[in-house]
């Protein structure tokens, strides 16, 4: 039965593969490998925990979406180290960035109310900007482009804000939002460098 599921957990792999990655990203076609490892699940996690931290928030249950933001927080940490054990996976490399940015941005859309309307642009082009990196980084150097000191700084930043802004701390969180975006334009900068081999 094992076997049979890992089968299945393979074949789905490459068909999703056959469809999307291969024609999009990887046009050498090589092999993708399984979609449904372990980090990619704890990765996928992320997308109905944004979905529930709305539905807290929108409840009043501030405890229950800080917990929310913990556990996301969290994860994000644990897919990493566990890809670290299993080694590198070109689903990963697409997964783990994409998850990231689909849960900041529906904590987003939850807290729009307190969001100034001035931040709420240049956040949504840029998050939309580091969702296409990792596509333009495996279509054209095949490679993963590792997080760097400016998108880490911009992912404590982006964190920092959700906690304050849960907690009705508007100008803190505001003002840690507007830090994000100068630190993301030099993640982005870092990182199409990086692909570009202009170091």
């Amino acid at each position: 039965m094992r076997q049979a599921m890992s089968s299945i957990n393979k074949g789905l792999g490459y068909a999703v593969s056959l469809l999307f990655v291969r024609w999009i990203i990887d046009p050498a076609n090589k092999p993708v490998g399984r979609f449904w490892t372990k980090p990619t699940v704890v990765s996928l996690l992320r997308i109905p925990l944004g979905f529930l931290f709305i539905h807290c928030f929108q409840a009043h249950q501030v405890v229950w979406a800080y917990t929310t933001l913990f556990v996301s927080f969290l994860s994000d940490k644990v897919d990493g180290e566990m890809a670290k054990r299993e080694g590198p996976s070109r689903w990963g490399a697409l997964v783990d960035p994409w998850c990231d940015k689909a849960f900041f941005l529906l904590c987003v859309y939850a807290l729009l109310p307190l969001i100034w309307k001035s931040a709420v642009y240049p956040l949504a082009t840029i998050e939309g900007l580091l969702f296409l990196v990792p596509f333009f980084a495996l279509r054209r150097a095949n490679i993963d482009v590792k997080s760097n000191i400016y998108g880490k700084s911009k992912f404590g930043a982006e964190c920092m804000a959700l906690l304050a802004l849960t907690g009705s701390q508007t100008i803190l969180g505001n003002i840690l939002l507007y830090t994000a975006i100068p630190l993301a334009v030099m993640s982005i900068k870092d990182k199409t460098q990086e692909i570009l081999g202009r170091h």
